[in-house]
């Protein structure tokens, strides 16, 4: 399943950020369990798309060639360098083979498990979200998500604003599900994170940065209920 960063794991990055691509072949996530939750993200309720694309426009054009030609370099080493990693931990753990994830963000875990029993339990931070109508929110200017997930996102967004990379400081821009797996693989090598696991919502994705893991108890199932009374739901 291609939940885990499958561009990464499973492909060699094309030399510009711009043109890299998902493998068309490969599985499509939504296939069997996989697309359970616990929240949905939210999407822009008074930007429109031709709006959207007119800040992308204008915070590319404030960025110089040279800004442009670094973020591109920069881009390319994260994607490699974070994409070796992954591999070494997705491996290990069997991260993507397994039925269902349930995300929970009072616990900021998420947990992956096959016919009702846990097999691995992940600490998580939520970087960002993709929506099918071609837009890209970070989390960081999510509110419904609570400031303890967004930490990692802030450090990128950061790290952007002292490179001057438009991408990791404009807050919503058009963009195309692979700029996704680009901006993850970014997040994942500058705050070191183990790896990177893709979430499917009914309109979109979530991209969630695993900053550590661990073996569950495969004694205790998991609870049927996807979302537990008085949990809170991601909105975007």
């Amino acid at each position: 399943m291609d939940n885990m960063l499958p561009p990464i794991a499973r492909g060699m990055r094309p030399p510009s950020t711009t043109q890299a691509r998902r493998p068309r072949n490969g599985p499509e996530v939504g296939d069997g369990n996989w697309g359970r939750h616990r929240g949905k993200v939210k999407y822009p309720k008074f930007l429109s798309l031709v709006l959207l694309m007119l800040i992308a426009a204008a915070a590319a054009a404030a960025q110089d060639d040279a800004a442009e030609a670094e973020y591109e370099k920069f881009a390319d080493t994260a994607w490699e360098s974070f994409r070796e990693s992954s591999r070494k931990v997705d491996k290990q753990y069997g991260i993507g083979k397994y039925e269902r994830w349930d995300f929970d963000q009072d616990t900021g875990q998420i947990v992956f498990s096959d016919n009702g029993v846990k097999k691995v339990i992940a600490d998580v931070q939520i970087i960002g979200s993709w929506s099918s109508n071609l837009t890209w929110l970070w989390a960081w200017d999510n509110r419904s998500i609570d400031a303890a997930l967004k930490k990692d996102a802030l450090k990128v967004r950061e790290f952007g604003k002292q490179k001057k990379f438009w991408r990791l400081t404009t807050a919503e821009f058009m963009s195309e599900l692979h700029d996704g797996w680009t901006l993850i693989a970014i997040a994942g090598y500058i705050t070191k994170a183990k790896t990177a696991f893709r979430g499917q919502t009914k309109t979109g994705y979530v991209f969630f940065l695993i900053t550590d893991l661990k073996w569950a108890d495969q004694k205790k199932p998991v609870s049927p209920r996807l979302v537990s009374p008085g949990k809170k739901r991601i909105d975007q």
